[in-house]
C-alpha cells in the first residue's frame, strides 16, 4: 500500500473529515478489507481505534471522519489491509480542540450509462469512465460534465481543490468559481483523486472523491 499523499499541515478537529490518497499495488482480494485506524494523541499504536473499513480489492483513497470525544495532541494514522496483510503509516498531524468543520459533498452531471458512471453520493465516491479508447484525453467531455459542484459550499468559509494523479503524484491546484470548479481538458487515461479542503478559521477538515478516466483494455473494465 503506497501513501500517495495526505495533508498534515492542517489543524484538524474532532468530528471533523479527514482522508488518505493510496495506490494499493498489491493483487488483493475480493474480499479483502482497507482499514483506516488512528493511534493515541502522542502518535502510539498502544490502543488504535479503528475510524473507517472499506470493503474493497482497490480504492485510491479512504475517507473518515474524527472521533468527537479526541483530546488535542499530535496523531498518526495507518491503512490496514487484510487480504493480504500490509500496514502503512501516515506522518503525524495536529488535532486541536474545536467546532467540527462539516466534509465537503461534490456532485457532477455526469449520467450513469454504458460509457460514464457517477457515484459522488457515495461515502467513497467515484465518478468517470473504465472504457475509454488508450489515446482519450478529457476534452471529449463537455464542460457541463467536467464542472463539479460543492453541494455544501459555505461563502463564508475557504476552500482548495487539488487534483492528484494517483500513479505519478502529479498535484494540479484547481481554481474555484463560487461553487464550482472544472478538472482539465487534457488529462490522460489513469486514476485521479479529487481532494476538497474546507477550513472555517484555523480548522479544516478533509474528504477525497475519485475520477476514475480508464482505458477499455483494463482489467476491471473487463
Amino acid at each position: 500500500i503506497n501513501i500517495v499523499w495526505f495533508e498534515n499541515s492542517v489543524n484538524y478537529t474532532p468530528g471533523s473529515g479527514i482522508s488518505v490518497v493510496i495506490n494499493p499495488t498489491d493483487t488483493f482480494a475480493i474480499n479483502n478489507k482497507f482499514i483506516l485506524e488512528l493511534s493515541d494523541a502522542n502518535g502510539l499504536w498502544n490502543n488504535p481505534t479503528e475510524i473507517q473499513s472499506v470493503s474493497e480489492f482497490y480504492t485510491a483513497f479512504i475517507n473518515a471522519t474524527l472521533p468527537a470525544s479526541l483530546a488535542e495532541g499530535r496523531y498518526k494514522l495507518r491503512i490496514k489491509s487484510t487480504m493480504p496483510e500490509w500496514i502503512e503509516e501516515t506522518p503525524s498531524f495536529n488535532i486541536r480542540n474545536g467546532y467540527p468543520i462539516s466534509s465537503s459533498k461534490l456532485s457532477s452531471v455526469l449520467l450513469n450509462n454504458s460509457v460514464y458512471f457517477n457515484c459522488l453520493t457515495l461515502e467513497q465516491g467515484f465518478f468517470g469512465s473504465l472504457c475509454q479508447d488508450e489515446k482519450s484525453k478529457t476534452s471529449q467531455l463537455l464542460l457541463a460534465q467536467r464542472t463539479i459542484k460543492i453541494s455544501n459550499f459555505s461563502a463564508s468559509d475557504s476552500y482548495k481543490i487539488k487534483l492528484i494523479d494517483v500513479n505519478s503524484n502529479n498535484q494540479l491546484n484547481l481554481a474555484l468559481t463560487d461553487n464550482t470548479f472544472q478538472l482539465p481538458d487534457n488529462l490522460s487515461i489513469g486514476t485521479y483523486v479529487i481532494e476538497t479542503t474546507h477550513t472555517s478559521g484555523e480548522y479544516s477538515s478533509i474528504t477525497n472523491a475519485g475520477f476514475l478516466f480508464h482505458g477499455n483494455g483494463t482489467s476491471i473494465s473487463n
